[in-house]
């Protein structure tokens, strides 16, 4: 499956440099489409939608709790190609330990975008699981 995986739309719906980043970073991956998981109201999708270069796609399923969906997204995210979390998320940071236990690299595992105010901002912890 070809995805570059996003958690948290709001901060890219309101940075076009963090848009401008994730096209570009999605066609270096040779992806083909965005999965997105979200809590955001439907505009903000739409609107990252309409900005993107690249289809945007959810998990929607009106029959399950909001918990249920989260689990559902949580095993697509941690089963991209690329995944890329909100800073300081709990979803995020089991999102990035999944994929460490998983074996994805690093560099594909722990990223967040930066907002234009803050162009190097701190980036997740990345850590090495040692099994004894």
């Amino acid at each position: 499956m070809n995805n570059c995986d996003l958690e948290f739309a709001v901060v890219i719906v309101e940075d076009t440099l963090g848009l401008q980043k994730l096209n570009e970073l999605c066609t270096g991956a040779g992806v083909s489409r965005v999965f997105l998981a979200t809590d955001a109201p439907d505009s903000e999708v739409q609107q990252l939608s309409s900005l993107m270069r690249f289809p945007v796609v959810q998990y929607k399923n009106d029959e399950l709790p909001d918990g249920a969906v989260a689990i559902v997204d949580q095993w697509i995210c941690a089963h991209a190609r690329v995944f890329i979390g909100s800073h300081v998320s709990t979803f995020s940071y089991r999102i990035q330990e999944d994929r460490e236990i998983l074996g994805f690299p690093p560099k594909t595992t722990f990223n967040r975008f930066c907002p234009d105010a803050e162009p190097k901002c701190e980036q997740p912890a990345k850590w090495t699981i040692v099994y004894s």
